[in-house]
């Protein structure tokens, strides 16, 4: 590998069947110049070594974490971790799914650019990279535990609750369940493809990550100084007052989507409310949300160098779940999902129900 700066130069290749794990570098330059980026070297990977004419779950079926050069460094936004594999619910097609949080700066950070995971393992496994040090732990305390409960008490068992970042399933998972998705830092998850169901198929419950290190750099104060430049344009219009050229950054920064869902989708209909059939139904829906927010606690929950913060922490104050704290994500796609495609417009109940599922089932 001749390229200078953005890749760590190795991936870990772990074998669940002989619960084995080997370290090898990354492809030549011309192979990463052909599949840039976390998705394009997943997709790489899968079509070099994924058996043809198998499933998903087959057990040498691969699961690939990949990771792109600007994960990890300065650049803005640099936390996007990907998950390639055989499309759970589409025969011989790929899934690829991506999410942000820390755990993929952190596995770059502890020196390796991805993960490609084949075999199946006689009981339930997680992996634990600490910097050099990997193995493979039994989990058969986790199974059955959904992700915030598996990650809590992960990092207990590691002694580093600030440091640790884990990917992990839920009961979906486990159960090989379509739509599962694999969860990270609470707020984040990977859900296109079915993943988490992949994973379980595996017995591998989650891979907890810790890294001390730094990304290579071929010119860093050239990086630092563009993404000094970018960060500026995402904040063209900091105003604070809703308007619909602004960019989409301003409107989801700092959870908000707390804030402006009923001025940028309610008002305009976009709002997906009772399975597509009333978009009237889902104005209302979007405004009975952002007031309801204003009378509770809302805390944004940032990525690795994201200054944007559209994930965030819903605390109910009020009510029949006061003390409740719900764990969204950035957009208002889960909140649809799990709420107003069904015509459910509690605002309680839409926190409730956008939390259970993201934490059992999907993202």
């Amino acid at each position: 590998m001749a390229i200078q700066g953005g890749y760590a130069g190795q991936v870990l290749r772990v074998d669940l069947s002989r619960e084995t794990i080997g370290k090898e570098p990354l492809p030549e330059e011309d192979v990463l110049r052909r599949y840039v980026g976390g998705t394009g070297l997943g997709l790489y990977y899968l079509l070099k070594e994924a058996p043809p004419n198998t499933e998903a779950t087959d057990t040498e079926s691969p699961l690939i974490f990949m990771l792109g050069p600007l994960t990890g460094t300065p650049a803005v936004n640099s936390s996007d971790w990907t998950i390639v594999c055989y499309n759970f619910c589409i025969p011989y097609s790929a899934g690829v799914g991506h999410g942000h949080g820390y755990w993929g700066a952190y596995l770059k950070h502890a020196g390796y650019d991805g993960i490609v995971i084949t075999g199946k393992s006689s009981r339930p496994l997680y992996l634990w990279i600490d910097d050099d040090k990997v193995e493979l732990r039994d989990a058969g305390h986790l199974w059955g535990l959904d992700t915030r409960e598996t990650e809590r008490r992960l990092k207990l068992e590691l002694g580093d609750e600030e440091h640790v970042s884990v990917a992990c399933i839920g009961p979906a998972g486990e159960a090989i369940l379509p739509g599962a998705s694999i969860k990270a830092d609470r707020n984040h998850g990977a859900g296109k493809g079915s993943p988490g169901a992949i994973m379980g198929s595996k017995n591998l419950k989650a891979i907890a990550v810790r890294g001390t290190g730094t990304v290579p750099l071929f010119n860093a104060q050239g990086l630092v100084d563009t993404a000094a430049e970018w960060e500026r344009n995402l904040f063209l219009d900091s105003s604070g007052t809703f308007t619909h050229d602004q960019p989409a950054s301003v409107g989801l920064q700092d959870g908000g989507i707390t804030r402006n869902y009923y001025d940028r989708l309610g008002k305009a209909l976009r709002v997906v409310g009772k399975n597509m059939t009333d978009p009237l139904w889902g104005t209302e829906f979007s405004r009975k949300y952002v007031e309801a927010c204003r009378r509770w606690r809302i805390t944004p929950r940032p990525s690795y160098n994201c200054k944007i913060s559209c994930a965030y922490d819903v605390g109910i104050t009020d009510g029949p779940f006061a003390g409740f704290v719900g764990s969204m994500c950035g957009g208002a796609e889960n909140m649809e999902g799990a709420a107003a495609a069904i015509g459910v417009d509690d605002p309680s109940a839409i926190v409730l129900m956008t939390d259970f599922y993201g934490v059992r089932i999907k993202h």
